[in-house]
């Protein structure tokens, strides 16, 4: 299982399948709620509404140039 230096470093999308369930495991038997459990908890929810702000970061330079 990877040290927690090592997850900081990696990242979340670097562990294995079989790290992310041991891990879910560990948090089920301590009784921490998944994310959807704690939102429905919370009584809160991820409904989107409308743009209400628009901002653009303006650079010397764009990586986006299409070729």
């Amino acid at each position: 299982m990877l040290t927690a230096d090592a997850l900081r470093k990696l990242g979340q999308a670097q562990l294995t399948k079989e790290e992310r369930i041991k891990r879910r495991r560990a948090l089920d038997t301590l009784g921490v709620p998944t994310f959807d459990e704690f939102l429905g908890q919370q009584k809160l929810s991820l409904d989107k509404g409308a743009i209400e702000i628009l901002q653009m970061n303006i650079g010397l330079y764009c990586n986006q140039v299409s070729i």
